[in-house]
């Protein structure tokens, strides 16, 4: 069979295995609580083993060796690897091949992580409309990950079995710079664990993994008071979640001035706001600790004990760029580039991914030699941009917020930017939200944005989720690259 006649076929497969999962899935809500409980732990019986193998055990002890590197280990390292990805790529990837032939890129001169700047970048839009062909055409082992189309629509992405397996152990090891050891876990991220949030039991329990796994889209005030007895009465120490999940339980329990504590709260996926960090560890009586990373698989950095995050360097190359792709020095803030290093299923070369981020100039007093990021604030579709081109992050916005706010006066938030002069202000108020909150907030938007915004604010029930039951705080609904187009009209 030729490559595109693979590729086709691979295709129809999965349209099938995609057709089964929700099919097992639609099942699996048909069962009884306990037969549920038993198809997770058969489930999760593959995680299970890979965490006990021999290639898990290494990969986790080459990682804590790396912590002791210096630059120039790291340096050799990514070189290394970055000329057999690329080298791989022209030869096994269409388009890649097409790409670099079409631009008169000599890859035998891509031999150092400066060298990168050669190459053209790739957009999430080149994955959607050439995904097949940005395929290796070799039948390297892989899984297949979907992201959750949180700024878009979702792509498929293949990952190298070698790199899921370095990536495993990257997040184990956030967790146990937690002081995680084999603790019980409650888990509210992206399950489907149950169908009705109306179930007497808001859980499934997998005695594999020791995690109880709650359905992030079921808290409410009607279901928090049962959750959090069921995180005392378990004793559970361990929280993973969204940071948007673990805020709605501590202002519950800021509500009813309660504390739960925890050992660590476990976060990723979402940025973490100094508003919501703040509730949170008040709470928990605890310390967050983040994780950073993506569906494609590209780079990842660790939150260690200091509230610093360190890159993994391992996985992936981590360009900072401005506007103009341009690298920024040390110190400065710009929009991520990512180059994976190992995923040769499908590899990622100068991946746009558009965070925002950059590397600080310093070490950690942890003793961790990894080097330091700035904390994750936001995508590049998350900005607000006025009509005379103020560029306003979502961090600025969250202290606006509650500078404008009490803290019992709202539940949750989320802005909404339509069109350069129009953004709306969705809140879930408390009964203790009244019309002096109403004008402070208006009256605080219009001092950030400036004068040439109209600003409507919408009370409702609930916040709006993605379809992995993550939130976003802003959403900036202008479409393409917005930041350019607001440049754009002033020139």
């Amino acid at each position: 069979m030729d490559d595109v006649g693979f590729i086709d076929t691979y295709g129809r497969i999965r349209k099938v295995e995609e057709n089964m999962n929700k099919n097992i899935i639609k099942i699996y809500h048909q069962f009884p609580g306990v037969i549920q409980n038993l198809g997770i732990n058969i489930y999760e019986l593959n995680e299970w083993r890979i965490r006990r193998s021999a290639k898990f055990r290494d990969n986790l002890r080459f990682l804590r060796k790396t912590e002791t590197w210096g630059d120039k280990d790291f340096l050799e390292y990514q070189n290394k690897h970055l000329k057999n990805i690329v080298a791989y790529a022209y030869k096994y990837v269409p388009y890649y091949h097409e790409l670099y032939k079409k631009n008169n890129i000599d890859i035998t001169k891509i031999q150092t992580i400066d060298d990168l700047e050669k190459l053209p970048m790739v957009q999430k839009e080149d994955i959607i409309k050439y995904k097949n062909s940005i395929r290796s055409v070799q039948s390297e082992p892989f899984i297949t990950r979907h992201t959750s189309g949180t700024t878009g629509e979702p792509l498929e992405i293949r990952i190298s079995s070698n790199l899921d397996i370095l990536q495993k152990c990257n997040a184990y090891r956030r967790d146990i710079w937690a002081g995680y050891k084999d603790d019980w876990i409650g888990r509210f991220v992206g399950d489907t664990p149950i169908k009705n949030c109306r179930d007497k039991n808001l859980f499934r329990k997998s005695y594999i993994l020791k995690r109880f796994i709650f359905p992030s889209y079921c808290l409410s005030l009607k279901t928090m008071p049962s959750i959090i007895r069921t995180l005392e009465r378990q004793n559970i120490k361990f929280l993973q979640s969204y940071p948007s999940t673990a805020y709605l339980l501590a202002k519950f329990l800021e509500r009813s001035d309660n504390y739960l504590p925890m050992k660590a709260i476990l976060y990723s996926s979402e940025p973490m706001y100094e508003f919501q960090r703040e509730l949170i560890e008040k709470r928990f009586k605890t310390r967050v600790f983040g994780f950073y990373g993506q569906m494609e698989g590209v780079v990842s950095a660790l939150e260690c004990e200091e509230g610093e995050y360190h890159t993994s360097m391992i996985d992936g190359i981590l360009e900072i760029t401005n506007k103009s792709g341009e690298r920024v020095p040390k110190g400065e803030k710009g929009f991520t580039i990512s180059t994976s290093l190992h995923n040769y299923a499908m590899p990622l070369i100068r991946y746009a991914l558009n965070d925002y981020t950059g590397y600080k100039d310093k070490s950690c007093d942890c003793g961790r030699k990894l080097p330091l990021l700035y904390p994750v604030e936001t995508k590049k579709n998350d900005f607000i941009i006025t009509p005379f081109g103020k560029i306003i992050s979502p961090s600025l916005v969250t202290r606006t917020l509650k500078y404008a706010l009490s803290g019992q006066s709202i539940i949750e938030s989320q802005i909404v930017q339509k069109s350069f002069d129009s953004i709306i202000i969705k809140i879930v108020p408390t009964e203790k939200y009244s019309d002096i909150d109403e004008k402070l907030l208006l009256k605080s938007f219009l001092e950030l944005v400036g004068d040439g915004v109209s600003i409507k604010i919408e009370h409702v029930e609930k916040i709006h989720q993605s379809k992995a039951y993550k939130k976003r705080f802003v959403i900036n609904e202008i479409g393409g690259d917005y930041i350019e187009k607001a440049f754009g009209s002033l020139e």
